[in-house]
């Protein structure tokens, strides 16, 4: 079967884009598992709202936007980089943050979450759920987005002194970063 197909690769600096062709699998795992023992989530921090409980992981170890995104795919077929909803969950992200010695050093710089503009510029999307989502919450620090020197396409929870607010940054830097987990309805640990 043959059908008008797109996607979008990011690869270092690199980015290749195709919309015609063969249909396009990707995000493609496979668990050595049977699916009732894949963890649904992970017991780690959460939060409610609109009726989906998220569930975090913070990853320490810097990684490239591509790598971190890589990461989080590849926990579970549930698992992607956060995206950022509301003022709530960007409050509840920083007071866990805040209240981990370790999240607070490394985060120092940022951490990575699922936004970038990689289509089209200053037009920031999340891509956590595989189809590109337009963001309707947006928290950015003064003067940012600011795409210096013409490749910042991801974003970052930069800023930590003024509440991880954000910034685009060049998707090649490394950085710690968050998954994210949605499931829903109310759900406790």
């Amino acid at each position: 079967m043959t059908t008008v197909a797109h996607y979008t690769y990011l690869s270092g600096s690199h980015r290749n884009q195709n919309t015609e062709g063969d249909i396009v699998v990707d995000d493609l795992y496979v668990y050595n598992t049977s699916c009732s023992n894949i963890p649904r989530y992970p017991k780690t921090h959460s939060f409610y709202r609109n009726n989906v409980t998220s569930f975090y992981t913070f990853h320490l170890t810097p990684m490239t936007w591509t790598e971190a995104y890589d990461v989080c795919r590849q926990a579970s077929p549930w698992s992607a980089l956060v995206s950022i909803e509301s003022i709530a969950e960007q409050s509840a992200l920083v007071n866990i943050i805040q209240s981990n010695a370790a999240y607070n050093i490394v985060g120092a710089k940022g951490f990575y979450t699922s936004g970038t503009d990689a289509d089209v510029e200053h037009r920031f999307v999340w891509t956590n759920t595989g189809v590109q989502r337009t963001m309707t919450f947006e928290y950015w620090h003064v003067g940012q987005p600011n795409n210096v020197a013409g490749n910042q396409d991801c974003l970052l929870m930069e800023y930590p002194n003024d509440n991880f607010r954000w910034g685009d940054v060049d998707c090649d830097t490394k950085h710690p970063f968050i998954c994210e987990v949605e499931v829903p309805g109310k759900v406790t640990n």
